[in-house]
């Protein structure tokens, strides 16, 4: 009854409310689906500070824990730029659903190629063990600002319906979460990586801060 309040009570776009709920349901899906969520979150988190992984291992290479990740995050980020973001020029379609599934579907198939194409480079390498690491760790990062971006849009969604300056929140939080990953991903590297920086260095340029900038580009130069 709470959620089919929410849905009809708001004045904000429908398709905005249905996706914040389901991200919301999606948590509590994995917290009940996963043992000890919190806890894997947390770890997997630790992983660049971490010694010794062995404290992760048995949180590691879990497929529901990464698709849950991968869903939770590509929604947020799907949900921010359409209440945001989206102007006139890329409407490509009268109705705002199929405008909006056809962003997260953009954004999807790129976490997603991103996914592949971090695999392929470590096995190229011969570190498929250090690349399942950097996945779950840069993964879990996403889930815990995942669940903050949710809470904030929903906020400005369902209380200020998008009359508010929660958006810089909303910029700064995801500034932070690019650091953190690229941080936490440049420490293992360096750590456990067993080629030359300058590999180190086309590595991180091509998986995380070139597709960053191209991203920002696109969404605040463009719009």
């Amino acid at each position: 009854m709470v959620l089919l309040d929410l849905l009809i009570r708001s004045q904000t776009p429908l398709v905005l409310r249905i996706v914040l709920i389901s991200i919301l349901l999606i948590i509590g899906f994995l917290y009940a689906l996963i043992p000890n969520w919190f806890a894997s979150i947390r770890l997997l988190a630790y992983l660049p500070i971490q010694r010794f992984a062995w404290q992760s291992e048995k949180y590691t290479y879990n497929n529901i824990f990464r698709l849950g990740s991968i869903l939770s995050i590509t929604s947020v980020y799907a949900a921010f730029i359409y209440a945001y973001l989206l102007s006139e020029k890329f409407m490509w379609f009268e109705n705002s659903s199929f405008n909006f599934l056809l962003i997260w579907v953009v954004i999807l198939l790129a976490t997603l190629g991103k996914y592949f194409l971090n695999q392929f480079y470590f096995k190229f390498h011969n570190e498929e063990s250090l690349g399942e690491l950097i996945i779950d760790y840069q993964y879990s990062i996403n889930q815990i600002f995942a669940f903050i971006l949710a809470g904030a849009l929903s906020i400005d969604v369902f209380y200020y319906r998008l009359d508010s300056q929660l958006f810089y929140f909303l910029v700064i939080a995801i500034l932070i979460l690019f650091l953190v990953k690229l941080f936490g991903t440049i420490l293992m590297l360096q750590n456990n990586f067993k080629y030359p920086l300058l590999t180190l260095f086309v590595y991180l340029c091509t998986f995380e801060i070139v597709p960053m900038l191209i991203a920002a580009k696109i969404l605040f130069v463009n719009s």
